[in-house]
């Protein structure tokens, strides 16, 4: 929502599999309104059931479950198996975000990156500290927000899928 605000130009749609996140998001986006948000209630591993070859620009992935347990690593939002669903989606050149206070997820991302040699566009260890003053890197989800209250870093890095990759 906050994204569609400083870009009206552009389409957004907010993807969830529950329904009280997406109600908050689309209560919001009908109030002000904000014809350029849309959103769905569906698994994300079904992303190539509802987006065409090369049509999504970005994906930004903010503060999803870390999946703690090793057991669990296949379930990570920047896991192998979710990066071969985005390159299946995105534009040539299209890029990849992600937000997130858990240490552990944000190590794994760059651990992969690194695997698929995907090209790092932006990295913040610390949103905060390094941006304060980020228009785009400072906008507070809910998550973010019960996150910084407990003095948790936010962490950020946008990437490109490698286009040769076996993704």
């Amino acid at each position: 929502v906050n994204l569609a605000r400083q870009y009206p130009d552009k389409n957004f749609i907010g993807i969830d599999k529950k329904g009280w996140r997406l109600w908050t998001g689309a209560k919001k986006a009908l109030e002000e309104p904000l014809p350029n948000v849309h959103f769905m209630r569906i698994f994300i591993d079904h992303l190539t059931d509802y987006f065409e070859k090369e049509e999504v620009d970005e994906i930004w992935i903010t503060f999803p479950d870390p999946y703690l347990r090793d057991s669990q690593s296949s379930k990570r939002l920047t896991s192998h198996k979710f990066l071969s669903i985005y390159g299946k989606i995105l534009a040539p050149g299209a890029k990849i975000h992600l937000k997130t206070d858990s240490d552990e997820l944000y190590d794994f991302t760059l651990e992969t990156i690194v695997e698929e040699n995907c090209e790092i566009i932006d990295r913040v260890d610390d949103v905060y500290a390094e941006r304060p003053d980020d228009p785009i890197l400072t906008i507070k989800t809910f998550y973010e927000k019960m996150h910084l209250e407990k003095r948790k870093t936010i962490h950020y890095i946008s990437f490109r899928l490698n286009s040769e990759s076996t993704i």
